[in-house]
């Protein structure tokens, strides 16, 4: 009987391991997907800031804008939304 249950822990073992393993796994291969989704996301952001400005990201929130300078020296931030608005009027 006490080889039963020893053999029964084994297995319970065994497939907690491979779950944890197998979740490893994914969350890499995720974490791999969404460094490339936001790779081609900042590039195409980047293209709508034109030729004169380059994409800035402001680190603590996240957010995104366009940095040109102006003749005088100037710096000069728009903003850069991450989907396109859309506006409905009734």
């Amino acid at each position: 009987m006490g080889a039963h249950k020893l053999g029964l822990a084994l297995l319970v073992a065994a497939l907690v391991g491979a779950s944890f393993v197998a979740g490893q796994v994914v969350g890499a291969r995720d974490a791999k997907l969404f460094r490339a989704y936001d790779q081609k996301r900042e590039s195409m952001m980047a293209r709508s800031c034109g030729t004169h400005a380059t994409l800035w990201r402001r680190a603590s929130t996240g957010q995104y804008g366009c940095l040109s300078m102006n003749a005088d020296g100037d710096s000069v931030i728009a903003p850069v939304f991450d989907a396109a608005v859309l506006s409905a009027r009734r």
